[in-house]
C-alpha cells in the first residue's frame, strides 16, 4: 500500500509537468504566431512611432532658433516630447519583461514539479528493494541540493529538514524508540506518513 501511495503522488507531480509543458508549449506557440502575423501584416507601428517621435525631435531642434523670432517656447515641446517618448519606451520594456518573467515562472515549476516526481520514483523503488542505505542517500540528497529542497518545500511535499530526518528514522527505524517515530510521524502529510502507517499496519 505503501509502495503504491508513493507512485501515485511521483506520477501526479510527474502529470503536473506534462500539463503545464503543454501550457508551456501552447502559449509560446501562441506568442511566435502572433509575432509572425504581426510581421506579415506590417504591424510595426510601435517602432514608427518612436521613429515619428524622435524625427520631430530632431527637427524642432534644427529650427528651435528660427522660432523663437515668433515666440514659441521650444524647449517646452521638446520636454514634453522627451518625456512621452521615455514612457513610451518603458512601457513596450514592461510588456516585454512581463511576458518573458511569466515564462521563466512556468518552466521553474516545470522542473520543480519534476524534482519531485523523481523524488518519490527514486524513494519508492529504494523502499521496494529493502535498499534502506539508498533511502539514506535520498535525505542526504534532500539536505544537500538545494535545488530539489526548494521544490520540496514550494511544491507543498513538506519542510526539508524534517523529510529528511523521517527518512533517516524509517532507515533506522529497528534502532530508534518509537516515540520519535511517533513524533516526526505527526509533523508528515501524505506517502511519507504512510511509510511510517505502513510499516505499522505491517507489525
Amino acid at each position: 500500500m505503501m509502495i503504491k501511495e508513493l507512485e501515485v503522488e511521483a506520477r501526479k507531480f510527474e502529470e503536473r509537468a506534462k500539463v503545464l509543458e503543454e501550457v508551456l508549449e501552447r502559449r509560446t506557440s501562441s506568442l511566435t504566431s502572433k509575432y509572425e502575423q504581426s510581421l506579415k501584416r506590417g504591424n510595426y507601428l510601435s517602432v514608427l512611432f518612436v521613429v515619428v517621435l524622435l524625427l520631430e525631435f530632431l527637427v524642432l531642434m534644427l529650427f528651435r532658433s528660427k522660432f523663437k523670432i515668433i515666440g514659441v517656447d521650444i524647449n517646452k515641446i521638446l520636454y514634453v516630447l522627451l518625456v512621452f517618448l521615455a514612457f513610451f519606451l518603458l512601457f513596450l520594456f514592461l510588456g516585454k519583461w512581463k511576458e518573458e518573467e511569466d515564462v521563466m515562472d512556468i518552466k521553474g515549476k516545470i522542473e520543480e514539479y519534476k524534482k519531485v516526481s523523481k523524488f518519490y520514483y527514486k524513494l519508492k523503488d529504494a523502499i521496494e528493494k529493502g535498499d534502506m542505505d539508498g533511502v539514506m542517500r535520498i535525505a542526504d540528497e534532500v539536505l544537500e541540493d538545494p535545488m530539489l529542497s526548494k521544490a520540496l518545500e514550494s511544491s507543498g511535499v513538506g519542510d526539508p529538514k524534517v523529510i529528511a530526518y523521517s527518512l533517516y528514522l524509517y532507515a533506522n527505524r529497528d534502532k530508534v524508540d518509537n516515540s520519535e517515530v511517533e513524533e516526526v510521524k505527526g509533523i508528515l502529510k501524505g506517502p511519507l506518513r504512510k511509510m511510517f502507517e505502513g510499516e505499522s499496519n505491517e507489525n
